[in-house]
């Protein structure tokens, strides 16, 4: 039988300078390829928010379909008769819708409850519950109301029935994801925790709100939501620009942020996934949004979001470098991006290159248009793939 030798070589040892070689090689090959996955996970994430995304529409739609047309919102149109006062609503008017998360496994019922005379006994709970009912609540210092509650049940019954429903959380919103993640496959309607964990989602709270509560500035701009037409509900297909204003937006900085929970609107490197009012989802650049309100300002006098809106930490949402679909002039008559375009382009280099010299579009926040605000706009040149 033929056989098979082996073939041999002289072993010889390996030197301190290929060790240091081979160590650093896979060294950086491990980084390259931690990176890619990171990069990989982040965009997978962001993929699944925007399916998230295109499911919730087609849960606003049935909402509409049911409910005369109008989008979903918590409040009523009477509230404006008491100009949005809780005590006098509920001695004199009706008792009034009840801010429902759902029924727990056991049966109780949870809810942000509010009690009037007028409503059914028992009926627990009082006013400090009034903000839940109002798209949010201008000059408080965490500006809540129900345009950040769309997992409470008057929605969540749209779309799969249940608080925690994994459609409501976006996978790059790792904090909150991870703490609702636990109860994604429990059947109940609602699960109690010290703290519900709400949606990565919140709806464009403008939008939600009378058209005259965020006036253009030309026209007085913020005016308190205390007259009889304030709280007309708004109808879904009530938006002036349809493809240009947000119907509902991630909360938070999900893309690239250096840290989580961190708000939508801290940096003009957030690109927030946005649900339009025609249906498209897309990602909202910041930077654009920014860009964007500043030429408004300059053409018409008008930016893009209402200024004097009350807020106790600096201008706007949070004092952020931009309160796009927070606080968009006219509501839902209003634009938050001035065209579709998906990146920086020639339009945002127009823009900046006119005001040189200028104070308005300071990218860099130096105090004057110049070469660090180029730079930020070159850097960041066209659409992120």
């Amino acid at each position: 039988m033929k056989q098979i030798s082996a073939s041999c070589f002289s072993p010889r040892g390996i030197t301190l300078t290929e060790t240091i070689v081979a160590c650093a090689c896979a060294a950086f090959i491990v980084t390259l390829l931690s990176g890619a996955a990171m990069m990989m996970r982040r965009e997978t994430g962001e993929q699944v928010s925007k399916a998230n995304m295109a499911a919730l529409y087609i849960s606003h739609v049935e909402y509409a379909a049911s409910n005369s047309g109008k989008q979903w919102c918590s409040h009523l149109d009477n509230f404006g008769l008491v100009g949005g006062n809780c005590s006098s609503y509920v001695s004199q008017i009706q008792c009034p819708p009840q801010q429902i998360l759902g029924s727990t496994a056991d049966g109780s019922l949870w809810a942000y409850w509010v009690s009037s005379p007028l409503c059914p006994p028992p009926s627990p709970g009082d006013c400090v519950n009034w903000p839940t009912l109002l798209p949010n609540s201008f000059g408080s210092s965490d500006w809540f109301g129900s345009a950040q509650m769309i997992n409470v049940r008057s929605f969540h019954n749209y779309l799969g029935g249940r608080f925690y429903d994994s459609r409501f959380y976006a996978p790059n919103d790792t904090t909150v994801y991870n703490a609702a993640a636990v109860h994604f496959n429990n059947p109940a309607e609602f699960v109690y925790m010290s703290s519900a964990v709400w949606s990565s989602y919140m709806m464009s709270a403008a939008a939600m709100w009378s058209p005259e509560v965020l006036r253009p500035a030309t026209s007085g701009g913020f005016q308190a939501p205390t007259f009889a037409t304030a709280f007309t509900r708004q109808n879904l297909a009530g938006a002036a620009y349809p493809e240009l204003k947000s119907l509902m937006f991630e909360k938070n900085w999900n893309q690239g942020a250096p840290t989580p929970n961190r708000r939508y609107n801290e940096s003009l490197m957030s690109r927030p996934v946005t649900l339009f009012y025609d249906g498209h989802v897309a990602n909202i650049s910041n930077m654009v949004a920014y860009i964007d309100d500043k030429r408004s300002t300059i053409q018409s006098g008008n930016g893009l979001w209402c200024r004097n809106a009350p807020s106790t930490a600096g201008i706007g949402y949070y004092g952020g470098r931009t309160s796009h679909s927070v606080l968009t002039t006219s509501g839902i008559l209003g634009r938050d991006v001035l065209d579709t375009r998906c990146g920086i382009g020639g339009v945002d280099l127009s823009a900046l290159l006119s005001d040189w010299g200028g104070t308005t579009i300071d990218l860099s926040q130096d105090g004057v248009v110049s070469g660090p605000d180029l730079t930020t706009l070159l850097s960041n040149w066209g659409c992120p793939e």
